[in-house]
C-alpha cells in the first residue's frame, strides 16, 4: 500500500487554506460541438470538457462511480440527489452529515491510490494538480479544474458542470435559478448603497483574502470596501497595517475573534471603537456550493443590519 501513497510536504497552514479554497471554483469549459447543450437535459456523447491545464477529458456516457476530491462539488452533487454516484472523497468534506458514509481517500498530504483504485471509479474529480499525473498514469479518467482563482458566477457553472456530468441538467439549473433569485434580492436591497463600509476580513493568523478571490468578488457585490484589495490571493496581514487601514467593520469566525477582540493594536480602530466586530459562519463561505448564498446572506445582514433582517 506504501507504494501508492505519496506524501508531498507543505505547509500546515497553506494546504489548509488550499482546503478551505476548494469552495473557489475554475472557470468551466465545454467544448459545446452541437452535441452538448447546457440549457437542456438531453445530451449527446462523447461530451468533451477542457481541463485547467488544457487537456480534454472525454465522457463517453455518464459516470456512476466518481472520486470527487472537492468539497464543493460534493455539495453540489448532493443538492442536485446525485449523491450516490460519489464512492470517495477526502477528509476535509464534512457537510452534508451523511457525507460521513462515503470513504476518504486522501487528505491535505496525501492521496491514497490503492483506495481509489479500489473504488473502481469511471471519473476522479480533482481541484488541484498535484495528483493528476499519477491517477492518469493508473488508466483513470480524471477531471482537473483548478479551484484557486474565481468569482460568483464560476459557482453558478460549476452547478451545470455537474448537471450536464450526471444527466441532471434540469435540476442544476434549478439550484443556479434559486441561488440567482436569492443574489437579485440582496443586490435590489442594496441599490441605494453607493459606498459600503471598510472591511478587514479575518480567518486566522491575519491571513486574509484580497479583491481576485471568491471572498474579494462577495464584498464587491456587497458594495463594501475590502481594505486588503490591493492582496492578491490570500496574504497575512501585519498589524500596523490593519490599524493604518482603519475598518469600520471586522468580519471573524468564531474560532479566531479572540485574536480580534484581544489585541491592544487592533482595539484602535473604528469598528472595535464602535463595537463592529461581527462573526460570520466561516462554512458557508469557505465552500463554493449551493450554501454560499447562505454565507452572502449572512455577511450581507452583518455588514447592513437595517437593511436586512434575520
Amino acid at each position: 500500500m506504501g507504494n501508492y501513497i505519496v506524501v508531498f510536504g507543505v505547509f500546515v497552514l497553506g494546504i489548509a487554506m488550499l482546503f478551505a479554497m476548494s469552495c473557489q471554483t475554475g472557470t468551466v469549459k465545454v467544448n459545446n460541438d452541437d452535441s452538448v447543450n447546457l440549457e437542456h437535459s438531453s445530451v449527446v456523447f462523447p461530451i468533451y470538457l477542457t481541463n485547467s491545464d488544457g487537456t480534454q477529458t472525454i465522457l463517453e456516457e455518464f459516470p456512476e462511480r466518481i472520486v470527487v476530491f472537492d468539497a464543493a462539488a460534493v455539495e453540489i452533487l448532493f443538492a442536485i440527489g446525485e449523491e450516490d454516484r460519489i464512492v470517495g472523497t477526502h477528509e476535509f468534506v464534512v457537510y452534508p452529515r451523511e457525507v460521513d458514509g462515503i470513504a476518504k481517500v486522501g487528505d491535505a498530504f496525501n492521496m491514497n491510490f490503492e483506495a481509489v483504485l479500489d473504488k473502481e471509479p469511471d471519473l476522479v474529480y480533482m481541484f488541484f494538480s498535484r495528483f493528476v499525473p499519477e491517477l492518469k498514469q493508473l488508466g483513470l479518467t480524471v477531471l482537473y479544474l483548478d479551484s484557486l482563482d474565481t468569482d460568483i458566477n464560476s459557482v453558478m457553472e460549476h452547478f451545470r458542470l455537474w448537471g450536464l456530468v450526471t444527466g441532471q441538467s434540469d435540476l442544476s439549473n434549478r439550484e443556479i435559478g434559486e441561488f440567482q433569485e436569492r443574489l437579485n434580492r440582496v443586490k435590489q436591497a442594496l441599490v441605494d448603497i453607493d459606498e459600503g463600509p471598510r472591511v478587514y476580513h479575518h480567518t486566522t493568523d491575519y491571513w486574509t483574502p484580497g479583491e481576485d478571490t471568491l471572498i474579494g468578488s462577495i464584498y464587491k457585490l456587497l458594495k463594501a470596501d475590502l481594505i486588503t484589495n490591493d492582496i492578491s490571493g490570500y496574504d497575512q496581514m501585519n498589524l500596523e497595517d490593519i490599524v493604518e487601514r482603519d475598518p469600520e467593520v471586522i468580519v471573524t469566525p468564531a474560532n479566531s475573534a479572540e485574536q480580534i477582540i484581544g489585541n491592544r493594536a487592533i482595539a484602535k480602530t473604528t469598528a472595535v471603537l464602535n463595537q463592529r466586530v461581527v462573526i460570520y459562519d466561516e462554512a458557508l463561505l469557505s465552500i463554493a456550493g449551493p450554501r454560499l448564498i447562505d454565507g452572502i446572506e449572512e455577511l450581507a445582514r452583518l455588514l447592513y443590519p437595517n437593511k436586512f433582517s434575520n
